[in-house]
């Protein structure tokens, strides 16, 4: 989603990280904190490692994917509202 609006924006993406797009994104104001989603990334890349034999831990990921379900919902608003801003102008 990340790419998908900061290309919608007019940004030139090509070989940045994905720190770079989230900085972008902070700046542009569509998400309040680049490193705050950069955690993000990591509890799902660790939810997507399983952990069959530690069933406490892939607990506590869900859980705390599930704390930041308002956030990731906003994030997914707010990129929609930018799109469509820069489809419209």
């Amino acid at each position: 989603m990340f790419d998908m609006c900061l290309t919608a924006l007019g940004e030139n993406i090509t070989g940045l990280s994905m720190i770079d797009k989230a900085n972008m994104l902070e700046k542009f104001g569509i998400i309040d904190s680049a490193h705050h989603w950069m955690g993000l990334l990591k509890l799902r890349n660790n939810l997507t490692h399983e952990y069959p034999d530690l069933p406490e831990v892939t607990a506590d990921i869900l859980n705390n994917l599930q704390r930041e379900m308002q956030l990731m919902l906003t994030l997914y608003n707010n990129i929609l509202v930018s799109i469509h801003k820069a489809q419209s102008i």
